[in-house]
């Protein structure tokens, strides 16, 4: 996703979650070969060509370096704020 890529996946939640519409993703050998089909045809279509952008795009929004320890600064921050409450709790460092 992130080399811009056209990405092909096959369709589990996880997958289905990270490419968020990005990608073709396929259930069966039949539904990936209808793919690769479509693909050694049409290389540079422009649907592939909006998919890859997308897919980048994606990628480096929620899947960089930055965007990664800012999604964990904010979850040790929530973690931190609700530390203090209830018995025996630590109270975790805010970053």
């Amino acid at each position: 996703m992130g080399a811009g890529n056209l990405v092909l996946a096959f369709r589990t939640p996880e997958n289905v979650e990270v490419t968020a519409g990005t990608g073709l993703l396929f259930g069966d050998v039949a539904e990936l070969a209808a793919h690769l089909r479509r693909v050694v045809d049409e290389p540079s279509s422009s649907e592939f060509e909006t998919l890859r952008a997308d897919a980048r795009r994606r990628a480096e929004t929620h899947y960089s370096w930055d965007a990664v320890t800012t999604a964990y600064e904010q979850l040790w921050r929530r973690l931190g704020a609700h530390g203090s409450e209830g018995a025996g709790s630590a109270r975790l460092p805010t970053v």
